[in-house]
């Protein structure tokens, strides 16, 4: 394994997440955390402990399996160091943001090229969506609940504005929600169906997190609210949900490519060895980026 090897480990309630270095390239890994013991092990035998740095709410509990010598870092600041980074090279007229991190739940980060502050959270996001789906529908499957989520329909189950304001015009835009699931519990002899439970537990999650990021954007005076997280990348209906509500909101909807990695960037970026200037040019070319195996 050449000298420059370097990696930077987001360890999550869910997922692992890794991002090395080397070569003058970036390579990136996603892995569930049954599976992250062996690559950790793996690291642990074949790598100086100089060379890692790990992040993320299980960095305690996964440092048992690493070096000694090995670094750690506070996960908001590896999240937003590595997410400042990536807007510099996919978004570099932009200075100021709001940073949303859609993970089991959501934190909330004002952002700018000298500063990052944890400005909110909310405990709705990718947990929230397992625990309520299951509740609901009985089913577990991650990707069954997604693809119902996209097919089902909320006007059986949601009340919109228009619904309350009928046969006049609405003081605000008659699609928006006005009670998620209040639809349900007026029409219960209704029978609805799995999809649309779904898709109305999607809709409650994405709408509420916009309103959030968007009154703190206001709050710091951004028009920008940047969306990250695993939960976001493989969920394409919550991310359709960010794309479209946060318009309503008045502010504009960004998403980082690779932007789930962010807190691994973030924890590469602090070791040291790396060449700055390389790196810089790894992250306008992200295209190079691919999976990694040992």
């Amino acid at each position: 394994m050449d000298t420059s090897f370097r990696v930077g480990i987001d360890a999550g309630g869910t997922l692992v997440k890794l991002v090395y270095w080397s070569d003058g390239r970036l390579f990136f890994r996603k892995l569930v955390n049954r599976d992250a013991l062996n690559v950790l092990e793996h690291l642990r035998r074949d790598l100086e402990g100089k060379h890692l740095c790990i992040t993320g709410g299980k960095a305690d509990y996964y440092w048992q399996h690493l070096p000694p010598e090995t670094k750690k870092m506070a996960e908001f600041e590896a999240t937003c160091l590595g997410a400042r980074e990536l807007m510099a090279s996919q978004h570099p007229d932009i200075s100021s943001w709001i940073l949303t991190n859609i993970g089991t739940g959501t934190s909330i980060h004002y952002v700018s090229q000298g500063e990052s502050v944890r400005a909110a959270g909310i405990g709705l996001g990718g947990g929230t969506l397992m625990g309520l789906a299951y509740l609901l529908t009985g089913i577990r499957d991650y990707d069954e609940i997604v693809a119902g989520s996209l097919r089902g329909q909320r006007s059986s189950i949601d009340i919109t504005v228009q619904d309350i304001y009928q046969g006049i015009t609405p003081p605000i835009p008659g699609h928006l929600t006005a009670s998620n699931f209040a639809k349900a519990w007026a029409q219960d002899e209704e029978e609805h169906s799995t999809d649309d439970q779904l898709a109305a537990i999607t809709g409650m999650i994405g709408e509420s997190i916009v309103t959030i990021s968007a009154q703190v954007a206001e709050q710091y005076g951004c028009q920008d609210v940047v969306y990250i997280g695993s939960t976001l990348s493989s969920h394409s209906h919550l991310k359709q949900m960010c794309a479209e509500y946060t318009p309503n909101r008045g502010k504009n909807p960004l998403f980082l490519h690779y932007g789930e990695f962010s807190g691994a960037l973030g924890a590469l970026m602090t070791l040291p060895g790396i060449d700055q200037s390389r790196l810089r040019q790894a992250f306008t070319s992200l295209n190079q980026a691919t999976n990694i195996d040992f």
